[in-house]
């Protein structure tokens, strides 16, 4: 539905021992048209999710690396890619948990990529985990929605006019 966040979360994220510290992570996206406003958020929470601050946000063009495309969108070179670099020093010494947001508009697909923490001259790479299919017990993502009966077994896209891409469709 529109405005429905698809959002992708880290495990908590010490930093204890840190000076400086820095959030970079790249993503590439194409708008479908200016009709269809897709949205990408970050945020940063010190207290395990209780609350969130932001620390990105665009949507639409704003959000766009290249123009807009009415196929499915996905990169092919280095130059569809926008890489960011964000100060969080302001967290340095907490624990911390970032959460990326994709925020539905009907546009088309987006991309994250390199996503990691330097701290002190040192990177570390970020685990991402779906929000709400991760299960921390199995440490596996669970299997509840594809199994669900209010699950649609058909695709929905096709009603809506979007062509799907290999002639698919109703899958």
């Amino acid at each position: 539905a529109i405005g429905q966040e698809d959002r992708l979360l880290t495990p908590l994220v010490n930093l204890a021992s840190s000076a400086g510290t820095h959030l970079k992570f790249s993503h590439s996206y194409s708008g479908y048209s200016s009709s269809y406003v897709d949205g990408l958020r970050v945020d940063i929470s010190s207290n395990s999710g209780g609350s969130w601050s932001t620390l990105y946000q665009a949507s639409g063009a704003g959000l766009q690396t290249v123009a807009y495309n009415t196929n499915a969108f996905t990169p092919t070179d280095c130059a569809q890619w926008v890489a960011h670099d964000i100060d969080i020093s302001a967290y340095d010494g907490q624990t911390v948990l970032f959460r990326f947001v994709g925020v539905n508009g009907y546009g088309n697909w987006l991309f994250l990529d390199n996503a990691q923490v330097e701290s002190n001259g040192v990177k570390v790479a970020l685990k991402l985990l779906l929000d709400g299919a991760y299960d921390t017990a199995t440490d596996r993502m669970r299997d509840s929605l594809r199994t669900s009966a209010a699950f649609p077994l058909t695709e929905p896209y096709t009603s809506l006019g979007f062509a799907p891409l290999g002639g698919g469709g109703g899958e």
